[in-house]
């Protein structure tokens, strides 16, 4: 059973070769990626809330809840599978997998942080892969979603309704309660090869590389 107060890193994660053809595939010239306005939250949060945007470009490589299936995920499955066998974490069912591509923003810093976020308020466990070697760390917070249910302003808002597992109590929580009070437990600095899993439910962000670019596959799913 994986604790779920962990964050367990595993380098070499998969051989050279596979390393390889993953980040090979994810930039041919025929892959094609989404421009996001943010990497981390979505457009009409960012609006309500009035923040700058962090953009990048990502790709959706699998999600259940569309039946969608991209041709380079099942390249990516064995990965996230190897991953979880050599940090003995059991991978029953995903329940999407996106990749994302981000690139140095002028004026940043190596802590200039995208928004801090979580991406599903469903409880599941990431498998975050690095693809290539870049320099913004994924940062990881003292704060879970479970944590934010009990904040006076969250709760008031809650009080007298069933508490609703969906996006819109990420949105909830974004509105209420001020992310820049969190506490950074860990970094982890990006190394092709790697692979880290988390409590998915639990607060993160990644800095931005300050050359060249940044590329990742998450995978989210249920142990």
């Amino acid at each position: 059973m994986f604790d779920l107060n962990n964050i367990v890193v595993v380098d070499d994660a998969i051989s050279p070769q596979y390393q390889d053809m993953i980040e090979n595939w994810l930039l041919a010239p025929a892959s094609t990626w989404s421009f996001a306005r943010d990497v981390a939250l979505a457009d009409n949060v960012i609006a309500k809330l009035n923040l700058h945007t962090r953009p990048g470009f990502s790709k959706t490589l699998f999600n259940i809840k569309t039946n969608y299936s991209n041709d380079l995920y099942p390249m990516i499955l064995p990965m996230v599978f190897e991953a979880g066998f050599k940090a003995n974490i059991n991978v029953d069912q995903v329940l999407f997998s996106r990749s994302f591509l981000t690139m140095p923003i002028p004026g940043d810093t190596a802590n200039t942080f995208d928004h801090i976020h979580v991406d599903t308020p469903d409880e599941h466990i990431v498998c975050l892969y690095y693809a290539n070697d870049a320099d913004g760390d994924t940062v990881f917070f003292d704060r879970t979603v479970h944590d934010m249910l009990e904040e006076q302003s969250v709760k008031a808002e809650l009080a007298g309704k069933p508490t609703f597992y969906d996006q819109s109590l990420l949105e909830l929580i974004d509105s209420k309660v001020n992310k820049q009070d969190f506490k950074i437990i860990k970094r982890v600095t990006p190394k092709k090869g790697r692979a880290v899993f988390f409590n998915g439910l639990r607060y993160h962000t990644a800095g931005r590389c300050t050359s060249g670019h940044r590329l990742i596959v998450n995978t989210c799913f249920r142990p």
